[in-house]
């Protein structure tokens, strides 16, 4: 799958083994939120791919009254390579204490990093996205993803009051021998329409140690959006910044048309732009066009089908 790939992936990953449209509601507690979809990606002077994404949450919540409720998450992320039959996965999740300060999860609880507000992904390209997931989202969520040796659990909190949210997280993360600390902490807050959030990740492996800061801002009017998110990742020997830019204007109710830049400062700098239309249909189904260039690497096209719970 690495039709793109940068020498700071490589740095990195040196020594180390999307928002629902709506929640599908079963009764007695039970949801299901998340998303499916199948990607074809043409890149220019390649050849074609496609891939297959799950991101599902299975929820339950006690129904009775009271300070302190009972319930469980279990999520499934995977990615599959149809033509070279790559497959991935990862399992979140626990059991979930709701309280008056937030939701504590106990088990393998899914990184706070991996549910940030959703940035666009470039050029409705989300096998791309995934290829850059150690600049825009979680350490762990991206090495469980692709070591399927690696076992983790740990707590978390999540939690509000009034516009602010917040969250913290311990995880410890075991292959083999190897062990790796990994402390995440998060921070919200909405105000009528912009939305602004800032998280902070450390993945301490021993001699490998990771830092990661991410802030976000985002504002929405009524048919259009405009947002940004920045980046800071340390690793031994090296640093790296990203800058991301995006913004989206609704054409129809069914018809939304975007534009996303993304540069990252490694290696004298790298340029992604891109372009998408997305079309909706039914309760939660979407197709998708998009185009994104690799600044001077290539360009390509892409097209995909999905459905949104």
């Amino acid at each position: 799958m690495k039709f793109f790939q940068t020498a700071a992936i490589t740095a990195l990953a040196t020594g180390l083994a999307a928002p629902a449209a709506f929640a599908l509601d079963f009764g007695n507690g039970f949801t299901l939120t998340g998303d499916v979809e199948l990607e074809y990606i043409s890149p220019d002077g390649g050849d074609d791919v496609t891939f297959g994404f799950t991101d599902l949450t299975l929820g339950w919540r006690s129904q009775g009254g009271g300070a302190v409720g009972l319930g469980f998450d279990l999520s499934l992320v995977s990615f599959h390579d149809l033509d070279d039959g790559q497959d991935e996965s990862a399992f979140w999740g626990g059991l979930v204490l709701t309280t008056a300060f937030g939701d504590v999860t106990i088990g393998t609880p899914r990184p706070l990093l991996d549910q940030l507000p959703k940035t666009p992904d470039i050029g409705a390209a989300r096998a791309l996205d995934l290829e850059l997931g150690l600049f825009s989202g979680s350490y762990l969520a991206y090495f469980n993803l692709f070591d399927s040796s690696l076992n983790v659990y740990g707590v978390s909190l999540k939690g509000s009051s009034g516009a602010f949210s917040y969250g913290a997280a311990v995880h410890r993360a075991e292959s083999g021998g190897d062990k790796a600390d990994v402390i995440e902490l998060a921070i919200g807050y909405e105000l009528d329409a912009t939305e602004l959030y800032a998280a902070f990740e450390q993945f301490d492996a021993g001699p490998v140690d990771l830092q990661k800061l991410i802030v976000g801002a985002r504002y929405s009017a009524e048919r259009w959006s405009i947002g940004a998110e920045a980046a800071n990742l340390d690793a031994p020997g090296t640093s790296v910044s990203t800058v991301k830019l995006y913004g989206d204007y609704k054409v129809t109710d069914a018809l939304t048309i975007g534009a996303q830049a993304l540069e990252i400062s490694e290696g004298g700098g790298e340029r992604i732009y891109g372009l998408s239309g997305e079309y909706g249909f039914g309760s939660g189904g979407f197709a998708e066009l998009g185009y994104f260039d690799v600044d001077g690497s290539g360009d390509a096209v892409t097209a995909s089908i999905g459905y949104r719970f």
